[in-house]
């Protein structure tokens, strides 16, 4: 060994602990230069621009390496001898972040530009997407892609367990077992003329609700009448797999009258 030491030795490192028997990996990330991943960029820009799906994206992520952010954080402080204050240590730390209603909310990133542009300070370490979404499952977290820049996506917990698990991702909008639980109970309700279920939003936010149910009812249906059939509409969904859902503010129903 050549150089500065930094107080190893041949036999042992800086702690006197023995080089003997250990085995250094080579990185897997070494030749990793940060970029993008080709499908995943071009699922989300898709999905930015209104041409792609939100499925496209959760597929794209199931291959993709995603970054996350290391921040600084400042630990002992002392001064010099000059009486100024200094940082004595710095640890690093994962980030999460709040989003909206106070959910706690992991940052990832689909490359060092989006996390640069995000926060320059910030240092970046790959992941596999589904390590990532089985580490935000276990805190109950949500995840972010790309906060900030055009290319947004929010990871809710449906599509993280899909990822986690390796098992087809299908939006609650489109689930057969949703759509089936509704034909059921329009086919009991003659008062309910159309159902309408779908995105609230065309961006993919952590703002609820997510998904809307619309009933379209009778011009004559009364106020009291209305509430009641919103009512019994609501109780359908809360009966069916909550796994189909982000929780119970992320799914709502609302009634609109056909014209007379």
């Amino acid at each position: 060994m050549s150089g500065h030491r930094f107080g190893s030795t041949d036999a042992a490192d800086s702690a006197g602990r023995s080089w003997a028997g250990r085995v250094f990996q080579p990185n897997p990330a070494a030749g990793d230069d940060g970029a993008a991943d080709p499908a995943l960029l071009a699922a989300l820009t898709a999905f930015a621009e209104r041409r792609g799906a939100r499925a496209a994206v959760v597929e794209a992520l199931r291959a993709a390496r995603l970054l996350v952010p290391l921040l600084a954080e400042a630990g002992d402080v002392g001064r010099t001898v000059e009486g100024r204050l200094v940082d004595k240590t710095q640890e690093l730390s994962l980030v999460t972040v709040e989003g909206p209603g106070g959910r706690a909310v992991l940052p990832a990133f689909s490359g060092v530009d989006a996390m640069r542009a995000w926060d320059p300070s910030a240092r970046p370490v790959p992941a596999e997407a589904r390590r990532i979404a089985l580490a935000a499952g276990a805190d109950g977290s949500g995840v972010v892609l790309d906060p900030g820049s055009p290319t947004e996506f929010a990871l809710r917990r449906p599509a993280l367990a899909a990822l986690a698990t390796g098992d087809p991702w299908v939006a609650a909008w489109d689930a057969d077992e949703l759509w089936d639980a509704y034909g059921a109970f329009m086919a009991e309700e003659p008062g309910v003329l159309a159902i309408d279920i779908g995105p609230v939003r065309e961006d993919s936010t952590f703002f609820d609700p997510e998904v809307g149910i619309v009933l379209t009812l009778a011009a004559e249906a009364s106020e009291s009448a209305a509430s009641a059939i919103i009512a019994r509409a609501d109780a359908v969904w809360r009966g069916l797999d909550p796994g189909l859902f982000d929780g119970p503010a992320s799914v709502a129903v609302a009634a609109v009258r056909a014209a007379p």
